[in-house]
This record gives C-alpha cells, sequence and structure tokens, in this order.
C-alpha cells in the first residue's frame, strides 16, 4: 500500500514538473521568437533606406552577416542574394511571406529550408517601387536560449541549484534535438540517440567544469555504474524519456508548420 502510494506520487509529481516545463517552453519560445522578428524589422528599416538612396550599390557594399537578405523583383524573380547567386534562384513569387507582402504591405513565415538544413524565420515587406525586401535569419538562437532557459529551470526544480554551464549545455542539446527530430527514425531510435548524444556531452562539460573551472556541478559517485561521479546508467534513462517528449513536441504542429517551405 505503501509503495502504491509512493509511485503515484512520484507519477503525479513527475507530470507536474513535465507539464510546467511544457507551459514555460511555450511562453519562453514565443517570447524569444518575438525578439527575434523584432529584429528582423528593424534591421529591415536599415536596408530599406540604404535601397532608397543607393540602390543595388548598398546591397553589393554591405557587411552583413546575420541575416540573409533577398531583394525580389514584383514578378517574383531574385534581383540579390547575400547568401547566393541570385541568377541561380528561382521566382520567388510564390513563397508565403513574398505573397503577403505584395498583396498587403508585410509578411512572416516559420518554415524548415532544405537549403541550409534549418528552421527559418522570414520577414518581408513591400518598398514603394513594390519590389519586395526580405530578411531571414536561423531559427538556432531562439532554441539555444529556450533550451538554456528550459533547462536551468528543470535543474531549479530537480535539485534547487543550477549552473550557467547547465544553461550551455542545454541550449547545445536542445539544438542537436531539432535536429535529430527532423530525421526520419522512429521516436524511441531518436531518443536513445539523443540519450546517448546528452550522455557523452555530459561527460564532455563535467570534466571540463572539474578541470578548468575546479568545481563539481553535479555528482553521480552514489550511483550504480557511474563513470567518474560524471555519468551513470540512471540519468542516461532518465535523459532517454526527456529526449523522446522534446522530440515528441518537436515534431508536433506546435513547431512544425502544415507548409514546409521551398528549398530558398
Amino acid at each position: 500500500m505503501t509503495k502504491r502510494i509512493f509511485l503515484s506520487t512520484i507519477t503525479v509529481v513527475v507530470s507536474v514538473l513535465l507539464l510546467s516545463l511544457a507551459l514555460i517552453t511555450g511562453v519562453l519560445y514565443e517570447h524569444f521568437q518575438k525578439i527575434q522578428m523584432d529584429q528582423l524589422e528593424v534591421t529591415e528599416e536599415f536596408v530599406e533606406q540604404g535601397i532608397t538612396l543607393d540602390g543595388m550599390d548598398y546591397l553589393k557594399n554591405l557587411n552583413e552577416n546575420d541575416c540573409r537578405i533577398t531583394w525580389i523583383a514584383a514578378d517574383g524573380t531574385v534581383l540579390y542574394d547575400n547568401r547566393f547567386d541570385a541568377s541561380q534562384m528561382e521566382n520567388h513569387k510564390n513563397r508565403e511571406e513574398v505573397k503577403q507582402a505584395m498583396e498587403g504591405s508585410a509578411g512572416t513565415s516559420f518554415r524548415q529550408s532544405t537549403t541550409v538544413s534549418e528552421r527559418t524565420m522570414y520577414y518581408a515587406k513591400r518598398m514603394q517601387d513594390h519590389t519586395v525586401l526580405r530578411l531571414s535569419v536561423s531559427q538556432s538562437s531562439v532554441l539555444f536560449l529556450l533550451g538554456g532557459a528550459a533547462y536551468a529551470w528543470l535543474e531549479i526544480a530537480w535539485r534547487g541549484v543550477t549552473h550557467w554551464s547547465m544553461f550551455a549545455a542545454g541550449g547545445v542539446c536542445l539544438c542537436a534535438l531539432q535536429r535529430l527530430a527532423r530525421r526520419k527514425l522512429p521516436l524511441g531510435l531518436a531518443a536513445a540517440a539523443g540519450a546517448a548524444g546528452i550522455t557523452l556531452l555530459e561527460l564532455a562539460v563535467g570534466l571540463a567544469c572539474r578541470l578548468l573551472l575546479r568545481r563539481r556541478v553535479w555528482d553521480y559517485s552514489g550511483e550504480w555504474g557511474n563513470f567518474a561521479g560524471l555519468i551513470c546508467p540512471k540519468y542516461s534513462l532518465y535523459w532517454f524519456l526527456l529526449c523522446g517528449w522534446v522530440i515528441f513536441l518537436l515534431r508536433s504542429p506546435f513547431y512544425v508548420t502544415k507548409k514546409q517551405g521551398q528549398n530558398r
């Protein structure tokens, strides 16, 4: 009877923890995504002013590496792209964000880019001459911040303390899991691959913290089968369960748009 009550209590606690993490993750995702979109809009205004004054010369002399810039004619022909040869790119008039901009004044979309193999955020705006200026950026930075913040919260909820290295590790893990989620692997196999990767990262970060920072951020010395107190089968199992849950969310309609984007 006591064992049954204990198991029920653990189940409730873990369920509440995961649901809370999902809620917090969703809120943070929307927040970081909005910040990045606001940055794209501000950058677009500066680039638009430069094009209005100097045209193509401004773009050719522009040193912008943080985001991709595409200038599109009214008929959809790509006039300029700072990452690819515009002459080799197909017509863009059917791109979701470009269509929105041509029909109104601005458009946005979030989709998978098969060119760079990353989920990308797009912002497009119609200029006074009816051409469209489009800016895009990978959402890796959003995922990194989201993963770091979510894992830091999880650590505090689990053991009451965290460390900045855990923020960095959480960010790296979520970016890696996002790439893994795109692969056509069964959920169990994808979760196992994720758990193996996190265990290796845990070992590397743990060794770095001990050798470079002279600090034991965590210690599994009391756990069965542990190696140097840094990794152990018990927590690898936890990573497997957590990876399965995260990959399931990353594959869900909340994150994956129904319309997958075109190549470029």
